[in-house]
């Protein structure tokens, strides 16, 4: 099978990172093509309608052609009931269609999604607050939890170890009043997003550790380490870049990786050197690029 080699750079809001939501694996592959292709600085516009190109798709997630249109087509038709759970500013949940409109063109094997409008502040013109990383890290994975577990992990690159307790990643996964054994939590959702955060095309390299209260298991502690230095950015005219520093952020003169991942986030709007700390400091203090 040929491999899929343009650049796709996926950068969510964090709220949307933290939203709860149900989407199959398909489902979050099809969204997920669709946000790679929204460029920081492109307008967008409420109207705007991504395309997926089923050829492209199959060699991008390793999937077999014969099919795969039928697939998408079926992924596209249940993506208009599925909703994600956003806190608002009040701190109340606030449900969001993800899409408000899908197309189909049969003859040329491509589909076409429009988001909803609630949804474009989530995945456009981010400048602050969210999380990016290159398609190719999710496109191996094989369960629907996988995806979302790798973003929860992924927001926080600098932590190398996060907890959750059951209870948030139920919310997290919409699974509230299942698996309440821990045997069956950890069959159908631990063991399968492991298997999948561990391929070996995947970002990290993950174990985990389950916190107990008594005798019950109450959290998973998340142990992962990112197995390349560079983290994937926008050049300076909003494309996909396939050059990033090669580095670790010490030898750039950062104080710590939150610093250097501060960085990255201000390089998308002031000009400055990512590979000397001292020009970051001082475009820190500086408005951003018109």
């Amino acid at each position: 099978m040929k491999q899929y080699d343009k650049k796709m750079i996926v950068k969510k809001s964090n709220e949307l990172i933290d939203a709860g939501f149900e989407l199959s694996l398909n489902e979050s592959r099809l969204i997920l093509y669709c946000v790679a292709q929204i460029l920081p600085k492109q307008p967008i516009k409420p109207d705007e309608m991504y395309f997926v190109d089923a050829k492209n798709f199959s060699e991008l997630f390793h999937l077999d052609i014969a099919g795969v249109y039928k697939t998408l087509k079926n992924a596209m038709h249940k993506l208009g009931d599925r909703w994600a759970t956003v806190i608002d500013k009040n701190g109340d949940p606030k449900e969001i269609r993800w899409i408000i409109s899908r197309q189909y063109f049969e003859n040329q094997g491509v589909l076409g999604i429009q988001f909803h409008p609630e949804m474009l502040p989530y995945v456009s013109a981010l400048k602050k607050h969210f999380t990016q990383y290159d398609i190719k890290f999710i496109s191996r994975m094989k369960s629907s939890y996988g995806i979302p577990i790798y973003e929860l992990l992924t927001k926080r690159r600098d932590l190398k170890e996060q907890t959750f307790t059951i209870d948030v990643l139920k919310r997290k996964l919409k699974l509230e009043g299942r698996y309440s054994a821990w045997r069956d939590f950890k069959r159908y959702v631990i063991e399968p997003a492991m298997n999948d955060l561990n391929n070996e095309f995947g970002e990290f390299d993950a174990t985990y550790k389950t916190v107990k209260e008594g005798r019950a298991i109450v959290a998973v502690t998340f142990h992962y380490k990112p197995r390349n230095k560079s983290i994937p950015l926008f050049d300076k005219q909003g494309n996909p870049s396939s050059e990033a520093p090669q580095k670790r952020w010490e030898e750039y003169g950062y104080r710590s990786a939150f610093e250097f991942r501060e960085a990255l986030e201000l390089s998308e709007t002031h000009e400055f050197d990512l590979t000397d700390a001292k020009e970051f400091l001082k475009a820190r203090g500086k408005p951003a690029n018109k």
